[in-house]
């Protein structure tokens, strides 16, 4: 099974700011005819956290209000078995360790590629079917 045959049976929540990202990323979730929703500011996303399932959530690190780290941290409490994944538009080796402690699985530095964003994707679609549940750390692209 490929990554976006997996992806397909998976419900995925984009936050970010960058219209660029959001517009990308729906178009290739789309094609893929994935179940994927965006929002560009932190209380949508969190009413969605809150009112709808997710099994991915996907956050920039620099919201306005809520950084990205708060975010996940707190969707995580809605939806405990959520991959949540961190976009950070710096070097992410700090922020990785930091992002790793808060319970976020991964993290993508800006600008990524689409082989980076299916590898930390396929990696953790493997790993949160296995049962892992673990903290991937730092995935950067």
């Amino acid at each position: 099974m490929t990554l976006y045959e997996k992806l397909r049976t998976r419900a995925i929540l984009l936050l970010d700011v960058d219209p660029w990202i959001r517009d990308s990323l729906t178009l290739l979730f789309q094609c893929a005819v994935c179940r994927f929703v965006t929002f560009d500011n932190v209380a949508e996303g969190m009413k969605a956290v809150e009112t709808r399932r997710f099994d991915i959530i996907i956050c920039d690190h620099g919201m306005p209000g809520v950084d990205g780290i708060t975010f996940l941290k707190e969707a995580g409490r809605f939806r405990p078995d959520a991959i949540r994944i961190l976009i950070a538009g710096y070097p992410v080796g700090e922020i990785a360790e930091v992002a790793a402690r808060a319970g976020i699985h991964g993290c993508l530095q800006k600008p990524f590629t689409l082989d980076a964003l299916e590898k930390i994707l396929g990696g953790l679609v493997g790993e949160s079917t296995a049962g892992a549940g673990q903290p991937a750390g730092n995935n950067a692209g």
